[in-house]
């Protein structure tokens, strides 16, 4: 077979276009090779649009909103955990958690340990 003939798909003489990213996991990075005439990228906003609805309709799932007593809620909690500015996004989740009778809370963020009554749960356990 002649350099006329390909039978790999690729053009005889001309290197694979490949394009690498780094996925890391926890503390050991790998590498990804793809040939991007092959694999074309996945649309992710389609997926990033459509979670929202499928966390909702989840069986685990309830929907909380802030009812009556919220804003006295929110003084006093944000009040006894001294926050302020970016922490006060945080003050209404645990506002919102305590009216709503919810106790713990999974996430990665530390700043939530400020507000008493509130467990914190981890994802993963947080760096020391």
């Amino acid at each position: 077979m002649g350099p006329s003939s390909s039978n790999s798909g690729r053009c005889a003489g001309r290197p694979r276009q490949t394009s690498t990213s780094p996925i890391e996991r926890r503390s050991t990075t790998f590498w990804i090779a793809r040939d991007r005439r092959r694999y074309e990228r996945p649309d992710l906003r389609a997926s990033r649009r459509d979670r929202p609805s499928r966390v909702i309709a989840s069986p685990s799932c309830r929907v909380v909103l802030p009812g009556a007593g919220f804003l006295g809620l929110l003084a006093t909690t944000s009040r006894r955990a001294d926050a302020r500015g970016n922490l006060m996004f945080d003050a209404q989740i645990a506002a919102l958690c305590r009216e709503n009778g919810i106790s713990a809370i999974l996430t990665n963020d530390r700043d939530f340990e400020r507000f008493e009554g509130l467990k914190v749960r981890y994802l993963e356990a947080p760096e020391p």
